[in-house]
């Protein structure tokens, strides 16, 4: 059999145009970004995290798709296992890569241009507790929290 592809004039797009709600929908749920905790200026997350008070926390400047896939991660670890999570840094300017690498590899080991940071494609994160941000895998919850966000 000799088969051709051929497209019925009365269904192209052309002429149509798109239907940007339709589009909406069938791009699926579009989680919505948590606004940041008030805890990250403490003595306690200083000692732990330095330079985290200043760190860039701004979900819309990471790229779209990894924020979409990080609240999914982020909704799963509140909804099944009882976690919530908080975002401690998301982008990363070349310059703060650079203190960050400046502070010894317990800090980064990445120079500038070398972090995923840097394009939006990583993120830091942490748990909630009482209000309470809990960074400190010494803390045996968090541990287990590590444990399966990882």
């Amino acid at each position: 059999m000799n088969w051709r592809v051929q497209q019925v004039e009365a269904f192209g797009d052309s002429e149509v145009g798109v239907n940007t709600q339709v589009s909406e929908l069938l791009r699926g749920e579009q989680l919505v970004p948590p606004p940041p905790p008030e805890v990250f200026a403490t003595a306690e997350v200083e000692a732990l995290r330095p330079m985290l008070a200043s760190a860039d926390r701004r979900w819309e400047r990471m790229d779209t798709d990894f924020v979409q896939a990080l609240l999914h991660v982020f909704k799963v670890m509140k909804e099944v296992h009882g976690y919530d999570m908080a975002l401690l840094e998301g982008c990363r300017s070349p310059e703060r890569q650079a203190v960050l690498l400046a502070r010894g590899p317990g800090v980064t080991g990445a120079a500038p241009g070398q972090s995923y940071h840097q394009h939006g494609l990583a993120a830091d994160c942490a748990f909630l507790r009482d209000g309470r941000l809990v960074i400190s895998e010494r803390d045996p919850w968090a541990m287990r929290g590590y444990e399966l966000y990882g």
